[in-house]
């Protein structure tokens, strides 16, 4: 199983990996930008409170360093992979010489790949990123959370109900899905018998035309 799932809490792919990591009871960490801001502003609250992010520097390539050598492998999640911070990401993880499974988020692997990937590598703790949300391509974290949904998934997890509070407290119950929902965020898969996050075709048709407009 995956003990831990990492990043720096951006949008997009990144906060679709916490959001499944919630779901499936996973504990998260990383090293977020000064403040814990990322693209949607402020977001020390569910960052630093719930998602036990620690504050990093200012320096990007700094940060991505810094949750690449906490990690055994590397997710890379992207509708685009020349853009050029994909690009920049893709030549520090080479410098690093950490396993990488690159992933369009338009053609997801079935789960028995995701699960051999994850055996092959030993992997326990697990880097996540890619491309963040953009005007452009609004349906980033939707399609990473499917994706996401289906590794946890193959890993041999269960998701939890999104009215389970056990794992964080009643206190602050739903908090972050809630919060995570607010970026695009679908339906709940423990909300909904068999599974689905282990099948295909759960995005509506106007997620993946708009997906594959904007990897044009």
């Amino acid at each position: 199983m995956i003990e831990q799932l990492i990043n720096s809490g951006q949008s997009g792919v990144e906060l679709a990996a916490l959001h499944a990591a919630e779901t499936y009871r996973i504990a998260t960490a990383g090293t977020a930008a000064p403040g814990w801001t990322n693209d949607h502003g402020d977001a020390a609250p569910l960052l630093r409170e719930w998602f036990a992010l620690q504050e990093g520097p200012a320096s990007l390539v700094a940060r991505l360093q810094a949750n690449i050598a906490a990690t055994d492998a590397t997710l890379l999640c992207c509708l685009d992979f020349t853009h050029p911070l994909t690009l920049q990401t893709l030549r520090i993880l080479e410098a690093a010489q950490t396993p990488l499974l690159p992933i369009r988020l338009t053609n997801p692997p079935e789960s028995g790949h995701l699960q051999a990937w994850l055996i092959a590598h030993r992997i326990r703790r697990l880097h996540v990123t890619g491309n963040r949300e953009r005007l452009a391509s609004p349906s980033v974290f939707s399609l990473a959370t499917q994706i996401l949904w289906r590794l946890c998934a193959a890993a041999g997890h269960a998701p939890q109900r999104s009215t389970d509070t056990r794992s964080r407290g009643p206190a602050r119950a739903g908090t972050a899905l809630s919060a995570c929902r607010l970026t695009g965020g679908s339906e709940h898969p423990g909300d909904r018998p068999g599974n689905p996050g282990l099948k295909s075709g759960l995005l509506r048709g106007s997620d993946l035309a708009k997906a594959d407009i904007a990897a044009q």
